[in-house]
């Protein structure tokens, strides 16, 4: 069965094996959430199937995601540095698909993350995402994030031009993962306070201590993601990579096995594939995007 839902402008085939349903008491949030993510098709972002109200409630239909959150996921399986690479090569491929159709997640965090029993990474919860539209102008989907839900839920992960009151780039975004690289290698968030306040200032003021600072015997691997790293972390977003495609190329660069190498892919694609694959949806016309609002 083939379900097009006009409001989100994209044809969803029914899910083959199982799927969830979500329920949202804020149908703006839910909608928005289902208008980002139809525009997205990759193997590592959940991939949602319908939106329905039921009693008054708007539920999302998405993809059935087996597994448990990144957060609890290392806390039973230690991840090597081999391991940490291809995790995260998949995570930044997603985010480089999302930047790429002009969506920043803006809220990446290890509860944000999910991981399978097979060990893929699946990216969820865009519900406080933004929208860069074909004009490159900020449309903000919704009026502003939630303060209370930020500080609460995000806060160690937020980016300081966030804190400052700036919206949330990709470059927001990249300073978010490269705080769980940090804590995937080390095991600590480098700005996790006493409280938000303490929190908040680390973020802002805080140079964390290099990653290769840390460990004993670094491999030229460590050491490069060291600085890969550092430069994620940059309290100022012009500092840091110029895109995400420029984290998935350093990443690609280090000198990991080559089994490792060839996973970060899919079988005989190159980076540049998936992103194009990533491209080849089309996105609605002024019309139709007319028509949803």
């Amino acid at each position: 069965m083939c379900i097009r839902d006009r409001s989100i402008s994209k044809t969803h085939q029914a899910p083959p094996n199982e799927s969830s349903s979500l329920e949202f008491s804020n149908s703006k949030s839910a909608l928005k959430e289902a208008r980002v993510l139809a525009q997205i098709n990759h193997p590592n972002i959940v991939t949602i199937y319908e939106v329905f109200t039921f009693k008054g409630q708007v539920h999302l239909t998405m993809e059935f995601v087996e597994g448990a959150t990144l957060a609890k996921y290392i806390k039973h399986t230690p991840l090597s540095l081999n391991e940490v690479i291809l995790l995260i090569s998949k995570i930044v491929n997603a985010l480089v698909c999302a930047h790429q159709h002009g969506i920043v997640h803006a809220d990446i965090k290890p509860e944000n993350i999910m991981v399978t029993q097979q060990g893929e990474p699946k990216l969820i919860d865009f519900g406080l995402s933004k929208l860069i539209s074909q004009e490159n102008d900020l449309e903000t989907l919704v009026s502003d994030i939630p303060t209370s839900h930020t500080v609460e839920g995000t806060l160690a992960y937020i980016a300081p031009e966030i804190i400052e009151g700036n919206s949330p780039t990709a470059q927001s975004d990249m300073f978010s993962l490269g705080i769980i690289i940090y804590e995937l290698i080390l095991g600590y968030n480098p700005f996790k306070g006493q409280n938000n306040l303490a929190t908040m200032n680390k973020i802002l003021t805080v140079i964390p201590i290099s990653i290769a600072d840390q460990q004993e015997n670094n491999t030229l691997v460590a050491k490069n993601m060291s600085v890969l790293v550092s430069h994620m972390l940059e309290k100022q977003p012009e500092k840091r990579p110029g895109t995400m495609l420029v984290v998935e190329q350093s990443l690609a660069s280090l000198s990991v096995p080559k089994k490792v190498v060839s996973d970060l892919t899919t079988p005989n694609a190159s980076t540049q594939d998936l992103i194009t694959n990533c491209l080849l949806y089309t996105s609605p016309s002024p019309r139709d995007r007319t028509r949803s609002r």
